[in-house]
């Protein structure tokens, strides 16, 4: 079990529980449960969040919390 911290929130995020399929979308892709936390590609990185708004967040302002 994996734990980083989420950059915006501060908030713990295990990476396995964000990486593990729970579905699969109608063309094969998994698809994880948005409720254990979610992730984003930035300048060559993966960033965990604890919740979509964190990563909202994040998203309108990347180099202010990376």
């Amino acid at each position: 079990m994996a734990k980083v911290l989420d950059p915006v929130s501060g908030d713990e995020v295990d990476t396995d529980e964000v990486n593990r399929a729970v579905s699969e979308t109608a063309s094969g892709a998994g698809q994880s449960d948005p409720d254990k936390g979610t992730k984003y590609f930035y300048n060559g990185q993966w960033y965990y969040f604890a919740s979509l708004d964190s990563r909202v967040r994040f998203m309108a302002d990347p180099d202010k919390y990376a």
